[in-house]
Formats: structure tokens, sequence, C-alpha cells
């Protein structure tokens, strides 16, 4: 496996990828949002040319097989930066325990990045919830959606 910094060319591969992962995702499956190809380019090239934070890509085989999309921003009661994940994700069409290894050398991978506190969102298994809790994360909060 290979991960690597997204570059602007990767946007047409980010995009396939990237709609998968939301068909797979609750947000589809509830009706919250419409799945927009311009507005993840446009999220992904504003993260990549502005240096917001950071879009790292796993392959396997050449393939594209997982996306992590890391956004940074200053603390609104400190000095020190704040770095949220804002998508972390493996090909869904993976077997579940190739998408846990991708996802987990991609998480590994952001961490050498990061220097300031970071906020991870996950809504999967108990597996990775014990992995991160070994791992020096704790729970912060739950997140709740309602479309208004």
């Amino acid at each position: 496996m290979i991960i690597r910094n997204a570059v602007l060319e990767d946007i047409p591969e980010m995009q396939v990828l990237g709609k998968k992962i939301y068909y797979a995702m609750e947000y589809s499956k509830n009706g919250y949002e419409t799945y927009y190809p311009l507005q993840f380019t446009r999220i992904i090239e504003a993260i990549i040319t502005t240096q917001s934070g950071f879009v790292l890509l796993a392959f396997n085989n050449k393939y594209m097989a997982g996306i992590f999309v890391v956004l940074r921003y200053p603390a609104l009661f400190g000095s020190s930066w704040r770095w949220s994940e804002i998508v972390w994700y493996a090909d869904p069409e993976l077997p579940k325990i190739t998408q846990g290894k991708i996802m987990l050398a991609l998480l590994k991978e952001a961490e050498k990045k990061i220097n300031g506190w970071f906020t991870l969102a996950t809504n999967s298994g108990k597996n990775i919830h014990s992995y991160l809790g070994r791992h020096g994360y704790r729970h912060a909060e739950t997140t709740y959606i309602k479309e208004l």
C-alpha cells in the first residue's frame, strides 16, 4: 500500500471514490444531503491549493482505495491550531478487513502531519473505537444532524 499527499490531478479519481463513499454513508441512506461532485471538488481544491489542511490518498496496487481529508483552523479558545477530519474512508467495495487496514494506515500517516489538537469523527464499529482508545484518543462529543 502506498500513501501520499493528493495533488490536483488526482481529483477526477477522487470524485469516483467520493461518490462511492457518499452512497455508503448514512447521509445518503437517510436523505440528509444530495451528492454534489462540484462541491466535493471545490473543497478538495481549496484544501490542496491553500494548504489549509491536507488530503492523503491510499493506493492498493495503483488503485485509489482510501482518502483522509483534514482541515486546519485556529483554536477558538487558545493559541494553538485545531485539526479536524472531514472525510476518512476506504473504498466500501473492498473487504472489511482491507478497509480497516487502509483506514488505520491513513490515520497513522495523518498523525505524523498534525501538530495540535485533532478531532476525529467516526461512526464505524466497535473495533475502531477500541483501537482509538488504545492509541490515546478519547471520546469528546456525540454529533447529531438535522436539516432545518
